[in-house]
C-alpha cells in the first residue's frame, strides 16, 4: 500500500489542477480545527478543494507541502480504517524533511467511504504540523455527527449546486455593476433558460366537456 500511495502523490505533483468556475464560497481555517465540506454528489466539493490548493500555490506554498487523496480512487480500495498511518508512513518517506519542519496541507477527498476515519484525522490534527481539510458525502456524514465524533476539532459546512450568480459566471454573463438594458435583459434569458431547465414541464391533460 505504501508503494501504491507514493505513487498517487507523485502522480498529483504532475497534475493540473482542474479549478473550474471560482466558488463565491468564503472559508477560512482556524488553527487546530479541520475543515469539512459536505454536499450531495456533483456539487463541486472536489472542484472546491483544487481552488483552495491553487490558492495556496499562489500564496508561496510548496506543491510538495500538499497531500491529496480522493478515497474513491480504485487503488484505495483495500484501505482501511485502522491501517490509515500508512498514509502519513508513505508521505513522509517521500519527503522527510519535511517532517516536524514544514507545515502540510492534508485534502481528503470523500473520506467518508472509510470506516472510522475520524481518530484518524484527530489525531493527525494533534500530533502532526498540519492543516486538514476534508469532503463527504451529505448523504453519509451528517454536522452535528462529525462535532462529536471530531471532539470539536472541526468545522463543518455544506456545499451546494451553483447559485445564480455563479451560473452567470460559468455562462460568461458579467452581472457586476449597473445593468443597462442590453445586460438586463441577457440575464433575464439565462434565468429563464435555467429555470426550463431545472423545473419540472407541466403535463398537459386533455379534458372533455360534455354537455
Amino acid at each position: 500500500m505504501i508503494d501504491i500511495l507514493k505513487e498517487i502523490f507523485l502522480d498529483f505533483q504532475d497534475m493540473d489542477l482542474p479549478t473550474g468556475i471560482a466558488r463565491q464560497v468564503s472559508v477560512s481555517h482556524m488553527p487546530g480545527k479541520a475543515i469539512v465540506c459536505i454536499g450531495v454528489r456533483r456539487s463541486g466539493k472536489s472542484t472546491f478543494m483544487f481552488q483552495l490548493m491553487k490558492k495556496l500555490q499562489d500564496t508561496g506554498v510548496d506543491r510538495q507541502n500538499i497531500l491529496y487523496l480522493n478515497f474513491f480512487d480504485d487503488r484505495l480500495h483495500n484501505l482501511q480504517h485502522d491501517k490509515l498511518a500508512v498514509i502519513l508512513e508513505a508521505y513522509f518517506s517521500l519527503y522527510p524533511e519535511k517532517k516536524n519542519a514544514e507545515k502540510v496541507y492534508c485534502f481528503f477527498d470523500e473520506i467518508q467511504v472509510i470506516p472510522g476515519w475520524e481518530p484518524f484525522v484527530d489525531r493527525l490534527m494533534r500530533t502532526e504540523n498540519c492543516e486538514v481539510y476534508i469532503t463527504g458525502s451529505s448523504a453519509q456524514m451528517l454536522s452535528r455527527e462529525i462535532a462529536t465524533q471530531m471532539r470539536g476539532r472541526a468545522i463543518s459546512w455544506e456545499m451546494f449546486p451553483f447559485s445564480f450568480l455563479e451560473f452567470l459566471d460559468y455562462k460568461e454573463i458579467d452581472s457586476a455593476g449597473p445593468l443597462s438594458t442590453k445586460k438586463r435583459l441577457t440575464i433575464q434569458k439565462a434565468l429563464i433558460w435555467l429555470s426550463a431547465m431545472i423545473l419540472p414541464t407541466p403535463k398537459l391533460s386533455l379534458i372533455s366537456h360534455t354537455g
